[in-house]
């Protein structure tokens, strides 16, 4: 068996300004499957984020939606290509107004830089290496 895409599913408290924070990122938003209370944001082929107003959300759950303020909902992350990749998507994540969570971290065969974006959902950016040695995972 294989995966064949993976749709995020997450709230926001305003969805116009959450869909403008991921279009200052770079990222498409596919018309087709959004509305007043949803938005489809294209990350990469097989990988879609569906932002969801908190009604809409509720449609799906009879779970509490979490306050993303003051509880981890998740840790998303999301491979790029090279470090330079990495620094230019987080420039724009800040510019947009998102907060970075930590510092720049860098293990040699692993970068990444993580922030919390509009409504405080945790992203990770980061590149690996994969020809570099890593010896947390046993690699020689």
């Amino acid at each position: 068996m294989a995966v064949r895409g993976m749709y995020l599913n997450i709230t926001t408290k305003d969805l116009n300004r959450a869909k403008a924070f991921f279009m200052a990122l770079g990222f498409r938003i596919n018309p087709q499957f959004s509305d007043d209370t949803a938005a489809s944001i294209e990350f990469g082929p097989g990988f879609v984020a569906m932002l969801l107003t908190e009604p809409k959300m509720k449609q799906f759950t009879t779970k509490q939606v979490a306050e993303t303020n003051t509880t981890m909902e998740y840790l998303m992350a999301m491979q790029l290509d090279t470090r330079e990749e990495v620094e230019s998507l987080f420039e724009k994540a800040m510019a947009a107004g998102g907060t970075e969570t930590r510092p720049a971290e860098d293990f040699g065969w692993m970068y990444l830089r993580s922030f919390y974006d509009l409504d405080g959902h945790a992203w990770e950016i980061f590149y690996i290496d994969e020809g570099a040695s890593n010896p947390s995972f046993g690699n020689s």
